[in-house]
This record gives structure tokens, sequence and C-alpha cells, in this order.
């Protein structure tokens, strides 16, 4: 795969290729992991949000929910936390 995006002269006046963050994937056994391990209920969610984040489905959803996720996200156990860190000043910091 390719990490490089090939960018207008517009918005790169350098002309070089923008480089995207790569985004890594959470394994189900790696879900699977979190849950049996996490000791809160909030632990838990985090790592059901982090799940359903990956597919798209919190893609359309009011700011209700981007609040309670970002609240939730705090107690996301650490092995699922690969990409979140550098995203973190976006609203839409988890996936």
């Amino acid at each position: 795969m390719n990490e490089f995006y090939e960018n207008s002269t517009q918005s790169n006046p350098k002309g070089e290729p923008m480089r995207l963050p790569v985004q890594t994937l959470t394994t189900n056994p790696q879900f699977h992991n979190a849950l049996l391990n996490a000791k809160t209920m909030r632990a838990k969610l985090a790592a059901c949000y982090h799940m359903l984040s990956q597919s798209g489905t919190f893609s359309d959803s009011g700011t209700e929910i981007w609040d309670l996720r970002q609240e939730v996200a705090e107690h996301l156990p650490e092995e699922m936390r690969s990409g979140d860190k550098e995203q973190k000043g976006g609203r839409k910091a988890l996936r």
C-alpha cells in the first residue's frame, strides 16, 4: 500500500507528495481480549465504540454521540489506541 497521496499544486505549493497517517485496524481477537480484560463498563463501551467506528457507524451521528464518544475514549484499552494519538486534534479523532 502506498503511503503517499498526490495533492494538487494549489494546496501543496512545493509539489511534494503529501504523507497521510497510516490507519491501523483493530482485529477481532484484539477486540475480544479488550472486552475480556476491561475492568469497567466504560472500558467495554469504549472498545465497542472503537470497533463500530472502524466501519463508519458514527459518520452521520449527532453531537450528543460525539460528546459521549469523546468522554468514553479515555477508557479505551492501550492496545487499541494505536492510531488515535496522532488524530486527537480533530473532531473525528476516534475511528
